[in-house]
């Protein structure tokens, strides 16, 4: 298996990176492995041929969940919406968009069931 070199190509094409979800690095050392938004382009940046993708989800099986995240699945699980309707219903009044209605509790309960 091809070593990472530390080179960061995958980094600079990295949209988590781009959006600042994510630490400068090779992939073993990003603190905020959790931003990976799955697309794939560190995999055709990497010179080594890293599986840098797969190395991502490795690292992120290993570590805790973050808060912020944890936080977000509750709401899911309870609302079917990541943030809380409160935050989300105050961030489209902003933009001059009408209130979320929430799904009925079956609805969620089908969704979200495993």
């Amino acid at each position: 298996m091809p070593e990472c070199t530390g080179c960061c190509r995958c980094s600079g094409v990295c949209i988590a990176v781009r959006l600042g979800g994510a630490d400068l690095g090779p992939v073993h050392l990003r603190q905020r492995i959790f931003a990976c938004a799955g697309c794939w382009r560190c995999l055709r940046a990497c010179p080594e041929g890293v599986d840098v993708y797969s190395e991502s989800m490795r690292t992120r099986r290993e570590r805790e969940l973050p808060e912020s995240y944890r936080r977000a699945l509750e709401n899911i699980r309870a609302t079917g919406i990541a943030l809380p309707v409160r935050e989300l219903n105050a961030l489209r009044e902003m933009h001059g968009l009408p209130p979320v209605r929430l799904p009925a509790k079956a609805v969620l309960r089908a969704l979200t069931s495993e």
